[in-house]
């Protein structure tokens, strides 16, 4: 572990880190997106807004793609500004992903009826918000999350790997090392060597996947014994993981909440 931040933002659920010790951070349960400034062991807020997100990503021109699981994906900077970037009506947006010339949606009518059902779509946009690809799949994102308890908390999730047509081409929920019987990932980020992250919230545990779908490691979060709940993960141009973290229960008081960086090797 390279570096430990305390933040006031229960549940980082979103992590972006960008150039100059700064970044963005979302709390998809309290609907709230900041800028922040990385200072020693602390987070420095520069800017806030209130606004619903279930994902978002970084455009090439700094914009944020935010997804509501609404039927619109907004373009939105950290000035307030907002336009509409893509209309999927009536399919509501869910993960989204930026490449270098292209936009990854995970689109359908319903998070919960998408479990059961195959109305997904994985859907392929250009810079401009027009339609490159759109494929059939009962997977509406990366992470597809399988049964879910009483209480609307993941019980059971997989990580998939698909092609450009929306086919699968493999499935990993390994369980190995696993101290709960399920996977629970909340988030994954793809490193330059091309291996997969998958925060795994429940076990504490980062996977390490290859392009086959293969896990090639399992890296435990302890900080000073005590479990970290990793939720979001980002690494950056350095080769550094970033790591937003949450709690045991959203009901539960803390008096400090951590963002960790740890240098990849």
């Amino acid at each position: 572990m390279t570096g430990s931040y305390s933040t006031k933002m229960r549940y980082v659920s979103k992590i972006i880190h960008l150039q100059n010790n700064s970044g963005i951070i979302a709390n998809c349960k309290d609907d709230l997106v900041q800028k922040v400034k990385f200072e020693k062991d602390d987070i420095k807020a520069e800017n806030e807004i209130k606004t619903t997100v279930f994902d978002l990503a970084l455009m090439p021109d700094g914009k944020l793609l935010v997804s509501k699981e609404t039927s619109d994906l907004e373009l939105m900077n950290m000035n307030g500004g907002r336009e509409l970037f893509h209309s999927f009506s009536p399919f509501l947006t869910f993960g989204v992903d930026v490449s270098k010339d292209e936009t990854f949606v995970g689109v359908a009518k319903s998070l919960k009826k998408s479990k059961k059902s195959k109305d997904g779509r994985i859907v392929v946009l250009d810079m401009n918000g027009q339609v490159k690809i759109a494929a059939n799949s009962d997977i509406i994102s990366v992470i597809d999350t399988l049964e879910g308890d009483g209480g609307n908390q993941f019980s059971d999730g997989r990580i998939v790997g698909i092609n450009h047509k929306g086919e699968e081409k493999w499935s990993y929920s390994n369980k190995l090392g696993s101290v709960t019987s399920f996977f629970y990932p909340h988030d994954v980020t793809v490193t330059s060597g091309g291996l997969i992250l998958a925060s795994d919230y429940w076990d504490n545990a980062i996977h390490v996947i290859n392009k086959d779908g293969d896990i090639t490691g399992w890296i435990e979060l302890l900080d000073i014994g005590n479990s970290m709940f990793p939720e979001s993960l980002d690494v950056d141009d350095q080769g550094t993981l970033w790591v937003g973290c949450g709690k045991k229960s959203y009901s539960q008081e803390v008096k400090t909440y951590k963002i960790y960086s740890f240098k990849l090797s």
